[in-house]
């Protein structure tokens, strides 16, 4: 049993952070209240959607500007920018 000066795991607060590599979300797309999820290849797009919508999800795929590719995806930002997007989901009926 854990003594009374410990803290458990569930009391601990969980506060979300983006990697290095990751760049912050479009803030008008928040504002309309989208969030931000992952950069993807955009030929697996109709799977993230099909995904995301089976879930309750609107999905919502931008395309990546240059200002979201970090300094270490340099050498790929030409790649990275024509093929993949970056997707945005809200919870459907949450505007």
């Amino acid at each position: 049993m854990p003594s009374s000066d410990t803290i458990p795991c569930d009391d601990i607060p969980v506060v979300p952070s983006l990697p290095p590599f990751e760049r912050p979300p479009d803030p008008q797309l928040v504002a309309e209240g989208w969030d931000r999820r992952f950069m993807a290849d955009s030929k697996r797009l109709a799977e993230y959607t099909e995904l995301y919508a089976s879930m309750g999800y609107e999905v919502r795929a931008e395309k990546v500007k240059p200002e979201e590719i970090s300094d270490q995806c340099a050498d790929c930002a030409l790649l990275i920018c024509r093929q993949f997007l970056t997707l945005y989901t809200r919870k459907i009926g949450k505007r």
